[in-house]
C-alpha cells in the first residue's frame, strides 16, 4: 500500500494518469490538504490555491484514477475562523464524499508566523470544549461510510505553545466519544435525518 500527500492543484492530467496506473497494481491513497473551504482563510494561511481549484483537482483525480482512495485533511481553529466556517468546511467535504477524512486542530508551534500572531494577541487558539463540540458537529454531518482516520493531531511537546490541552490527545478523543454518547449521536446522523 502507498499513501501520498499532495495538493489538489498539483494534480495535472499526466500525474493522474501515472497515479491511475499505480493504483491498478497496488492499493494507493492520495491525501489532499484542504484545511478550509474558505478562500479568505486559505489566502491568509498561504494555502496557494482556491477552493474551486481544490474541487477541480479532487474530481479530476476521482474520475481519472477511480481505484485511488482519496483522503481530505481539514483543520479546526484556523485564524479568523468561527464555528460556522468550520461547519461549512465539513459540509463541503461531506458533499465531495472522499474515502477518508483527517480532522486536525491548529497547533501554535514556536518559531512560526502563527506563533508571532499568538504572542502579539492576534490569534487565540480553540478551547478544548469548543473543539470537542465542533468535531462532534462535523462528525454528524460527514457520511457514515467515510473513514475518519484522525480526530486531532499531535503537537511536538517541546515546540508547542498552544493549546496545551491538546497534549492529552487520548483524553480529547475520549471526550469526543463521550459527547457523542451524551447526544445519542454518531457519524452521519444528520445526513440520515434528511
Amino acid at each position: 500500500m502507498v499513501d501520498v500527500a499532495t495538493r489538489a492543484d498539483c494534480l495535472e492530467d499526466e500525474k493522474i494518469k501515472v497515479l491511475d496506473e499505480i493504483s491498478r497494481r497496488i492499493p494507493l491513497t492520495i491525501e489532499l490538504g484542504l484545511q478550509t473551504s474558505s478562500d479568505k482563510t486559505a489566502s491568509l494561511i498561504n494555502r496557494g490555491h482556491s477552493y474551486a481549484q481544490f474541487v477541480d483537482g479532487f474530481y479530476r483525480l476521482r474520475q481519472g484514477a477511480p481505484n485511488v482512495k482519496i483522503g481530505i485533511h481539514i483543520i479546526n481553529g484556523l485564524p479568523n475562523e468561527g464555528y460556522e466556517d468550520m461547519i461549512k468546511t465539513a459540509s463541503c467535504v461531506a458533499n465531495l464524499h472522499p474515502d477518508i477524512v483527517k480532522i486536525h486542530l491548529l497547533h501554535v508551534i514556536s518559531g512560526t508566523p502563527l506563533a508571532k500572531m499568538y504572542e502579539c494577541g492576534k490569534y487565540e487558539p480553540m478551547e478544548r470544549e469548543d473543539y470537542i463540540r465542533v468535531v462532534c458537529d462535523q462528525l454528524e454531518i460527514l457520511p457514515a461510510d467515510i473513514v475518519i482516520e484522525r480526530l486531532t493531531g499531535d503537537g511536538i511537546k517541546n515546540e508547542l505553545l498552544a493549546p496545551i490541552w491538546s497534549l492529552k490527545k487520548t483524553m480529547v478523543i475520549n471526550d469526543i466519544d463521550k459527547e457523542l454518547f451524551k447526544r445519542n449521536s454518531y457519524q452521519g446522523i444528520k445526513g440520515e435525518l434528511k
